[in-house]
């Protein structure tokens, strides 16, 4: 979140994400005024997509307890969007309590900051169902099997409608578990204009609303920056 701070200090119209934030490792209460504090500055420019993380050894390292995360993050984001949402804010859970708390200033964005999740199992779901504006979805679901992960979703009693979004890198489906490149011989790096725009747009169609193209090595920033400019001007204007 420092980082996405300092890119929202630098610009004016884009928005930030992260990718992502493991929620049990910082006490909501840091955490819903550092992200708020980063919405108000940036004029409402901030967004957050949480998750649990899956290397227990990090989890020691701060001693939070593995076994408890996914209790532990549905309670915090309960936690955040009342420091958000509330005038004095006030909750009673198993691992956070305050009462009639002073919290400013609040997010610029109404109701609040939009929360993503991040993961694929059914839990990870049900809280996006629960309170995400969005998903990013990871190496662990197959492009093919998107469709059937949003109806999952969408059938939660929790899910009300709103805007959601899905999102799925071209180079998603490359990593492993360990975050290393995927031995697969059709994910090779070199692939051409149309292929680029017939993948994305095949995303398109499995409810993917947001994709990336993968950044092959550049040996500065201008040439990542000519590198994104060739993506908008040859790949954007087709999807």
């Amino acid at each position: 979140m420092v980082a996405q701070a300092a890119i929202a200090g630098a610009t004016e119209k884009i928005r930030l994400n992260t990718c992502l934030t493991i929620l049990p490792f910082q006490h909501p209460i840091v955490m819903a005024k550092a992200l708020a504090t980063a919405d108000w500055m940036s004029g409402g420019r901030i967004d957050v997509t949480f998750g649990l993380g899956s290397i227990k050894q990090e989890y020691d390292y701060l001693g939070v307890p593995f076994h408890e995360r996914g209790a532990r993050a549905d309670e915090y984001i309960e936690a955040i969007i009342a420091l958000w949402t509330q005038d004095r804010p006030s909750f009673e859970g198993k691992f956070v309590q305050f009462a009639d708390v002073g919290f400013d200033p609040k997010p610029v964005q109404k109701p609040h900051v939009p929360i993503w999740i991040g993961g694929d199992s059914d839990a990870a779901l049900r809280r996006i169902a629960r309170f995400g504006s969005g998903w990013i979805i990871s190496y662990r679901t197959a492009p093919e099997e998107i469709p059937a992960r949003i109806e999952l979703i969408k059938s939660q009693p929790e899910w009300q409608d709103r805007p959601f979004e899905v999102m799925y890198g071209l180079g998603t489906s490359r990593l492993t578990k360990d975050h290393v490149p995927r031995d697969d011989p059709e994910s090779q790096q070199d692939i051409s204009v149309q292929e680029i725009i017939d993948k994305l747009s095949w995303f398109g169609e499995l409810g993917v609303t947001i994709s990336a193209v993968p950044i092959p090595p550049l040996a500065d920033c201008d040439a990542y920056l000519d590198y994104a400019q060739w993506v908008i001007e040859e790949i954007k204007p087709h999807i």
